[in-house]
């Protein structure tokens, strides 16, 4: 194998460059921003079959079957944002 030889001058521009790299992988591994709480309480699957006009347990259906409205979990509770049951309102609103 080749040798690599470094000096103390190479350290400054490889820790850039690993700083730049733990950037890049960290942007990627980043979950999505958890909802705004504060203004918009997340909602359960109860509260989006009340909205719905359907049953808790379609609503449960739905998110195992993947037609549901977009959920998020919280542990092991299932949670709904208030901007995703409207847009799926909007998506399966029929004239």
């Amino acid at each position: 194998m080749n040798d690599i030889r470094l000096s103390f001058d190479d350290i400054p521009a490889l820790i850039a460059a690993l700083n730049r790299l733990t950037a890049a992988v960290e942007a990627v591994a980043r979950p999505a921003a958890p909802p705004d709480t504060r203004t918009n309480p997340p909602l359960t699957d109860l509260d989006v079959s009340k909205r719905l006009g359907v049953s808790a347990f379609t609503v449960r259906s739905w998110r195992v079957k993947g037609i549901g409205p977009r959920y998020f979990k919280v542990g092991r509770a299932v949670r709904y944002r208030l901007a995703d049951v409207e847009t799926y309102e909007q998506k399966n609103r029929h004239a």
